[in-house]
C-alpha cells in the first residue's frame, strides 16, 4: 500500500467521524443558542405515507420499516416560548396553525428542509396544527392540537 493510499484512508476515516460529529454539535450546541431562554423545542416530522406528524427522528434508513408514533397533542404552559422545528420526510407539506395570527398562512415544508416557528402564547388555549397541502391519500389525518395550559402558580410562604 502506497503512502497516498494510507493518507486517503486516514482522511476517509476522519471525514466519516467528523460529519456526524459536526451535525450533532450543530443540533445540540449551536441551534439551542438561537432560541430564547427556557424555550421548549419540539421537532415535528411530516410523513405523507402514513398521514401523520411524529416527534421522532425520521431518516432514509428507518423511514420504510419503523412504525413512528403519531403526535396528536402537544402540551405547553402559557408564557413559555415554544419553538416548533418542522420538516418533511417524504413530500412537500404546508404547515399551518390557523388559530394563531402569526402562523395563519401555511408555510411550505419541502422534504428534508427545516422551518422554525417561534411563539409565546400568553393565555390558555387549544390550537389546531395541520398540513395544508394535499400530500397523499392520508392527508386528512395530518393534524393535531397544541394545548396551552395555565401558568404555574407560585405560592409565597407566610412568615
Amino acid at each position: 500500500m502506497s503512502i497516498r493510499e494510507k493518507i486517503a484512508r486516514v482522511i476517509l476515516v476522519l471525514l466519516t467521524a467528523a460529519v456526524p460529529g459536526g451535525v450533532w454539535f450543530y443540533q445540540q450546541v449551536v441551534l439551542p443558542g438561537n432560541y430564547p431562554d427556557q424555550a421548549r423545542v419540539v421537532n415535528l416530522t411530516g410523513m405523507a405515507s402514513t398521514g401523520k406528524w411524529t416527534r421522532e427522528s425520521v431518516s432514509g434508513w428507518n423511514y420504510w420499516w419503523k412504525e413512528f408514533p403519531r403526535c396528536d397533542t402537544l402540551v405547553f404552559q402559557a408564557g413559555t416560548p415554544i419553538v416548533l422545528r418542522v420538516t418533511s420526510a417524504d413530500v412537500l407539506h404546508s404547515f399551518a396553525l390557523p388559530g394563531v395570527q402569526k402562523f395563519r398562512q401555511p408555510v411550505d415544508i419541502p422534504a428534508g428542509q427545516w422551518k422554525t416557528f417561534l411563539w409565546t402564547p400568553a393565555d390558555p388555549q387549544r390550537q389546531l396544527f395541520l398540513c395544508w397541502q394535499v400530500c397523499s391519500p392520508n392527508h386528512d389525518n395530518m393534524r393535531g392540537v397544541i394545548e396551552i395550559t395555565g401558568k404555574k402558580q407560585q405560592f409565597e410562604r407566610g412568615g
